[in-house]
């Protein structure tokens, strides 16, 4: 015959029993060291004073009070009057060299306007949180243009001076800047007699940084080469200027 099977007697474990939720889920007793703490929720009135009760910065609101003058076109961006009254606001002239090296450093491609986009990209990389803040950048920005980053400021113009509506920059509006960003180049008022009454043409991308590049590179007509491979434009300026003389 097989052996009998003895019964065991469960073993008892000394201490409370765990109390039991439902869905048995066991819950652990009050006091333990292995208890679970309440999460601590961020509080959002420690968050900077700028915020407005919208989560928009001072310099988001500024922007909405811009574009508030004049939509450029229905698009998303300041136009001219807006334009006008942040030059105003930053204590600066419009059309100066001062206005073009804020559009260099916003990155604007598009012509005579301020997108959003752009606006926010600017004031969030350089933590711009009041238009103080913009007016001290501003004054750096210039330094940096009047210095070794000018040929790079004055190439990224272009498409912001030609406008929207214009395949090629129209003349009158490249005399104008050149004016304003070249005005301490004696050699600019005879670059802009000739252009006017002679060459007489819209200004393509190719002649605007070319002359950006001879202005700096060429310190006077004597030292120009024509084996410097320089375009057309500036080969029969600097003719017509040594035959003028």
């Amino acid at each position: 015959m097989p052996p009998k099977l003895r019964s065991r007697t469960p073993t008892t474990v000394n201490g409370p029993s765990p109390r039991v939720l439902s869905g048995n889920v066991a819950q652990r007793p009050t006091g333990s060291a292995s208890a679970v703490k309440p999460v601590q929720r961020p509080s959002y009135a420690s968050k900077s004073s700028n915020l407005t009760a919208f989560g928009r910065n001072d310099m988001e609101t500024y922007f909405e009070s811009l574009l508030a003058l004049d939509r450029s076109d229905g698009l998303d961006a300041i136009g001219t009057k807006g334009i006008a009254r942040l030059c105003e606001d930053l204590c600066i002239a419009k059309d100066s060299f001062e206005m073009y090296t804020l559009i260099w450093k916003m990155n604007i491609t598009r012509g005579e306007c301020i997108p959003r986009t752009d606006w926010l990209s600017t004031m969030y990389t350089y933590k711009v949180e009041q238009l103080l803040n913009l007016r001290m950048l501003l004054s750096e920005w210039v330094k940096e243009a009047k210095s070794t980053a000018f040929n790079e400021f004055y190439s990224h113009l272009y498409d912001f001076i030609r406008g929207e509506d214009a395949r090629l920059m129209p003349t009158d509006r490249a005399i104008k800047v050149w004016g304003i960003l070249f005005e301490h180049d004696p050699r600019i008022k005879s670059w802009i007699q000739w252009y006017s009454l002679v060459y007489m043409r819209d200004v393509t991308r190719d002649v605007w940084q070319q002359l950006g590049l001879f202005l700096s590179k060429v310190p006077n007509i004597e030292a120009y080469r024509v084996g410097d491979k320089w375009s057309s434009a500036i080969d029969n300026y600097v003719e017509w200027y040594k035959s003028s003389q």
